[in-house]
């Protein structure tokens, strides 16, 4: 299945020779039929003599509807450039082609129309005026076919020479990455919402999870349709309709992307190649505000020039484009800025969640150079660099490369102590990090660990959940680098504490005199402790993590030789009786309720015990 795009000036023919083709009018609106003006994109379909199957986007000409024009043309595989005869070259024409060529739209086919109306010398300088615009572009020595779309003349030697360019057309693959920028949301009467655009990447299956961004909203692919037929399953490089359930037709808009769960990142900062078109107006200065578009979604962006202050017509510059709206892009995709309805340039994309850079800077300029090569070992280090922790999956995804090259870089990358791996045993991933990235996590742990260490002297560790959220790692991650961290040394894992291997608390003379004077308190009165001794918090946090007290609330605390004897009394009683009145061991260890409660709240915490009624039996 190819997909084919119109493009040329507005009423060029382009429609009226879309439904010469097909028998389908891609006109959608009453406004379009009653102006005879397309302000949409409009869709059409036909199989041509060898089999091959085609679906037509057929856009608007008018300058005032480029922004439409460009999102059905950034996934054609084909594109008919439509001119007049009896007009020839116009500005739309050249504004057309200039953005085919920037999206790098592999084939072009130049159809020269309305030639009922002029005659063959007319015909023959509109082509020759053709072939100079196409001189210097991707599409030079493109085919010009003559065709009337009134009196049919042409038109087989068109849909031969479609099935010709066709036949010689690279197929799209499935990649395992299915993903489709959405051109139109609309509800069906007992079918719900419906989504179209042309499907990349991978394949689709009836029943399959997709989520659309930016929103991160999930949905199911409840049917397909293709050319108005039912499918179970689409493949790439389809234009496809999808009725999705969980999901309103008012709460999707074009421009979003629909992929599998946790393909896209929407992002609002990308690095781009930058071409300047060579008839622009005015230079493009840093810091200007232009428009992005890129697949069918259209955003207001600030363009930074990184390496000059006024891009010239012409120039091949590297930009950074910060979006107003969260974008979703791929690295490769192709884009077109545009400024007061002027089409200015574009290009290629090469890093999809781009930091603020240095301008003038040529280590970042290198760094991007080296991104737009796509050499594979660079490309998957920069990779684990912008996105790391990253898992083999979503490397995978993101470089397009394919599995065992994949593998073997990493290898390589591990080998020079580029790249840290780690592994997830519970559900056998690995995480990759830069090395870089890694260093800084241990460093930063150490750190956090070590200060602990000195503000608090007589605390064991640091909490482990504290420090994770300090740190705002995810927790699966944390846990595997807190693993890997202990098997080599470099901390020490106490449960929900952390601490450095070299630190144990240590009490001064006055401390441990502290402690001891405490200690004797406690003991003097076993079961009854005084409530109200003056303690240092951080001194008597020493003592519960050293295991010589227990504290039961805040103002009740038992010495730990206490509170064994009390649980070995408490343990006798319950077993001999099945159970325990919280009145029976007030009794049994001679003290108060307050001291009962506050000891019968501990032992249910710590799952010594367990209440039913008015009771507590052993667990």
């Amino acid at each position: 299945m190819f997909v084919i795009g119109t493009a040329g000036h507005v009423d060029h023919g382009k429609s009226s020779l879309v439904r010469s083709l097909t028998g389908i009018d891609p006109d959608r609106f009453t406004e379009e039929k009653k102006r005879g003006l397309t302000i949409d994109l409009g869709f059409a379909w036909m199989e041509l003599p060898s089999g091959n199957e085609v679906s037509i986007i057929d856009v608007p000409g008018h300058e005032s509807f480029v922004s439409n024009m460009l999102t059905g043309v950034g996934s054609i595989d084909v594109a008919l450039l439509i001119v007049s005869a009896d007009e020839s070259v116009m500005p739309q024409t050249i504004e057309h082609l200039s953005i085919l060529d920037l999206l790098q739209v592999k084939k072009c086919i130049v159809v020269l129309t309305k030639t009922d109306l002029v005659d063959n010398e007319i015909v023959q300088l509109a082509g020759l005026e053709i072939e100079e615009l196409l001189y210097g572009t991707s599409f030079s020595g493109s085919k010009i076919v003559p065709v009337s779309a009134v009196s049919g003349d042409g038109l087989d030697k068109l849909i031969e020479e479609l099935d010709k360019v066709l036949s010689s057309s690279e197929k799209r693959f499935d990649q395992g990455n299915p993903m489709m920028s959405i051109d139109r949301s609309f509800t069906i009467s007992g079918f719900g919402t419906v989504v179209t655009g042309t499907l990349l990447g991978g394949r689709l299956c009836v029943g399959d999870e997709v989520e659309l961004n930016p929103g991160e909203k999930r949905a199911r692919v409840r049917g397909i349709q293709n050319h108005n037929r039912d499918l179970d399953e689409v493949m790439p490089g389809n234009r496809v309709a999808l009725n999705l359930s969980g999901l309103a037709h008012h709460e999707i808009y074009r421009g979003q992307v629909l992929a599998i769960p946790g393909l896209i990142r929407p992002t609002n900062a990308i690095d781009v190649q930058l071409s300047i078109l060579k008839n622009i107006p005015n230079a493009l200065k840093h810091n200007m505000t232009v428009t992005l578009h890129q697949g069918t979604a259209v955003s207001l962006a600030r363009l930074r020039l990184l390496e000059v202050d006024n891009a010239l017509a012409g120039d091949v510059v590297w930009a950074q484009l910060k979006t107003n709206d969260l974008v979703c892009v791929n690295r490769g995709d192709r884009f077109v800025i545009r400024s007061n309805m002027t089409t200015l340039g574009g290009g290629e994309i090469v890093q999809t969640h781009a930091k603020r850079h240095k301008r003038n800077d040529l280590k970042i300029i290198s760094r991007l150079n080296n991104l737009l090569k796509g050499e594979s070992g660079f490309l998957i280090k920069d990779l684990i660099n912008a996105n790391g922790p990253i898992t083999f999956e979503d490397l995978n995804r993101k470089s397009g490369l394919p599995h065992d090259l994949l593998k073997s870089e990493l290898k390589s990358l591990k080998t020079q102590n580029l790249i840290v791996d780690l592994t997830n045993s519970d559900i056998d991933y690995l995480y990759y990090f830069s090395a870089s990235d890694w260093n800084s996590i241990c460093v930063k742990i150490q750190d956090l660990l070590g200060n602990f260490h000195q503000k608090f002297p007589l605390r064991v560790g640091h909490s482990k959940e504290a420090l994770r959220t300090t740190l705002k790692i995810d927790s699966v991650i944390f846990s595997l680098i807190i693993k890997s961290l202990e098997g080599s040394n470099a901390i020490v894992d106490r449960g929900s504490l952390l601490s450095l291997p070299t630190f144990e608390p240590t009490l001064n003379s006055e401390q441990e005199k502290e402690m001891l004077q405490y200690l004797h308190l406690l003991n003097s009165n076993e079961f009854s402790p005084p409530s109200d001794i003056s303690v240092d918090r951080e001194l008597l946090a020493y003592m519960e993590s050293v295991k010589l007290v227990v504290i039961a609330s805040d103002k009740i605390v038992f010495s730990m030789d206490a509170y064994h004897k009390m649980v070995e009394m408490i343990r006798a009683f319950a077993s001999q009786h099945s159970r325990i009145s919280p009145a029976e061991m007030r009794d049994l260890l001679g003290t108060s309720r307050r001291y009962v409660m506050a000891l019968v709240d501990y032992l249910d915490r710590e799952n010594i015990t367990r209440r039913i009624g008015d009771y507590r039996i052993l667990r």
